[in-house]
């Protein structure tokens, strides 16, 4: 599950913009199936370090919810309760990290 401090094996660091972070727990394999982004990220990364930080994230609210689908079984089922807004700000995220 996203999130979910027992089983997690990576610890991901949004620094946004405005000036905040979010520490998000989550788990490698997920990461790296879903998003090049990723995948890349961490095999550039020195062996070792406990998490990964990604600086300059306009919007981090939107990448925590992006991170957050890829979890979901039923992507499309969990899109069509957002609004267009929300949905296209997502889409610009998954357009960076995919």
């Amino acid at each position: 599950e996203f999130g979910e401090l027992g089983t997690s094996d990576l610890k991901v660091v949004l620094l946004g913009k405005q000036g905040f972070a979010v520490r998000l727990s989550v788990h490698k394999n997920v990461l790296v199936e879903y998003s090049s982004f990723f995948a890349d990220r961490l095999l550039e990364q020195p062996p070792g370090l406990p998490g990964l930080e990604i600086d300059d994230c306009e919007d981090v609210e939107i990448y925590v919810e992006t991170v957050g689908l890829m979890y979901c079984k039923d992507l499309q089922q969990r899109l069509i309760k957002q609004n267009v807004s929300r949905v296209l700000r997502i889409l610009k995220v998954i357009s960076r990290i995919m």
